[in-house]
């Protein structure tokens, strides 16, 4: 991932810029469209190489819900109420 572009758009913002990229170290999030989501190898894959204390697929449903294999599916505004705790 280029961070460049990422640190241009928080402008001054750096603390949030960083504390977001250490909000990465811990979570990672696969998006999807389906209200029945399913995840990927690849999903999987990246999970092995990161580590992260969670796992989520964020979808447009409602309610949270376990997929499994330590995954929660989340909904959108669920995962937008936990970036803003930042």
């Amino acid at each position: 991932m280029d961070v460049v572009p990422l640190l241009t758009w928080f402008g001054s913002q750096w603390s949030f810029a960083r504390n977001f990229a250490s909000f990465l170290d811990h979570v990672v999030f696969d998006c999807k469209r389906s209200l029945t989501p399913k995840t990927a190898r690849g999903f999987h894959e990246g999970c092995k190489d990161l580590k992260p204390e969670r796992k989520r697929v964020i979808y447009p449903g409602a309610e949270s819900y376990p997929l499994g294999q330590d995954v929660e599916c989340v909904p959108l505004m669920e995962a937008v109420g936990a970036l803003r705790e930042l």
